[in-house]
């Protein structure tokens, strides 16, 4: 006769603390669950850069200035060439409302403006995707560009905007989900 083995179920009260990498702080990306995280993932826009430009960190007002073309070089020296989506597309439209405080119409106006001044009349590069924008700065050594978080990889490099990263809670640069 064979021996059957009866499953136990064991409920055991477990107390949960929620334990920090070394180093990582309370309300930021380190400490977020993994539906929070995927959810961050898609909504926080990441300023990227080459992976050899040595800023780490812009202020809103300098992201503006370069987007805006009134910023156009680093602080190395590099030209600065900045890149965003194509009209249409969420993370153009956020880019729009958080850091030009303009409309479309709005910024080829500002641009014709320029041109018609004398400045440069050359808006941000346009790109159809994600991954169109990646590729630019990461083949351009003073590119800048705005791609959501879940987008980032490893041929660019994510800098912080006012000393917050993307992910971190007081992070300013997040699309509106509606």
């Amino acid at each position: 006769m064979p021996t059957r083995l009866i499953p136990f179920v064991v409920v055991a009260s477990l107390a949960v603390r929620m334990v920090l990498p070394e180093g990582a702080v309370a309300g930021t990306a380190a400490d977020t669950p993994p539906a929070a995280a995927a959810a961050i993932a898609r909504s926080h826009l990441a300023v990227i850069v080459n992976r050899a430009n040595p800023v780490a960190s812009l202020s809103r007002r300098e992201l503006r200035a370069i987007f805006l073309g009134e910023q156009t070089t680093w602080q190395h020296g590099r030209r600065t060439t900045p890149a965003l989506r194509e009209p249409g597309q969420p993370e153009r439209a956020a880019a729009l409302r958080l850091i030009y405080g303009m409309s479309e119409a709005d910024l080829s106006r500002y641009f014709l403006h320029r041109a018609f001044m004398g400045g440069s009349a050359a808006g941000p590069r346009t790109l159809a995707t994600a991954e169109g924008v990646k590729r630019f700065v990461f083949n351009v050594p003073g590119a800048i560009g705005m791609v959501r978080l879940a987008d980032v990889d490893d041929t660019v490099k994510a800098i912080k905007i006012d000393d917050a990263a993307p992910g971190d809670a007081v992070y300013a640069l997040v699309m509106d989900e509606r």
